[in-house]
């Protein structure tokens, strides 16, 4: 018995399976980075300066880096037992005093980057990034590189706004450590014992006894 014959249109599908298989880039398909593979993810980061690897509250991967003087962090997302991350984002605050008109005015003229007030107070860019089923390194270098830019662009826009006074990272935690009679709280009202009443004169403003 004799085998079929393979339809013409068959013929064709198997030399084109032939021929793509020889060419450089099938060895290429399977070259790809996700979020299973952190530190391919930490050798890009550290082409665009220093970068080291840590861990977040939840022991998920964590990138802490440096870009052009600007510092940011590489947060990874959808971990399973911290690995086989799914995206990773992108994130800078900085310490200064900003407006919701101004972030809103960030987010309208630019498509790349969210910006927004963070529970602290201070202006916040995030940049997601979803690496579920993997990208190329090429794509992941042009992605670090978009961040630069959003990162510089975001950093001037912040920087032409009037001048205010920056915030301390620390300000809240000192405030609440003053005393009660500190500068910007109110002084406690002092009661002297009966028999100095006659003896001191009342000071003009102060609570009565």
């Amino acid at each position: 018995m004799h085998a079929p014959i393979p339809s013409p249109h068959r013929r064709r599908l198997a030399r084109t399976l032939a021929f793509l298989a020889l060419l450089p880039g099938a060895a290429l398909a399977q070259d790809v980075i996700d979020g299973r593979d952190p530190d391919a993810i930490l050798n890009i980061a550290r082409g665009y300066g220093s970068a080291l690897m840590e861990t977040d509250e939840i022991d998920d991967p964590l990138i802490r880096g440096r870009i052009e003087g600007v510092a940011y962090l590489v947060y990874f997302y959808g971990c399973v037992d911290n690995k086989e991350c799914r995206a990773i984002q992108f994130r800078s605050t900085f310490g200064r005093e900003t407006t919701l008109e101004s972030m809103n005015a960030w987010n309208r003229d630019h498509r790349f980057g969210t910006g927004y007030i963070n529970n602290e107070g201070y202006p916040t860019l995030e940049y997601d990034v979803n690496l579920d089923y993997g990208v190329t390194p090429r794509n992941l270098d042009d992605t670090f590189d978009w961040w630069r830019v959003t990162l510089g662009e975001f950093k001037e826009h912040l920087e032409a706004e009037p001048a205010t006074e920056e915030i301390s990272p620390l300000t809240e935690q000192i405030e609440a450590g003053l005393p009660e009679s500190a500068p910007g709280k109110p002084t406690p009202e002092i009661k002297l014992p009966n028999f100095l009443r006659d003896f001191i004169p009342p000071i003009e403003g102060a609570n009565p006894q």
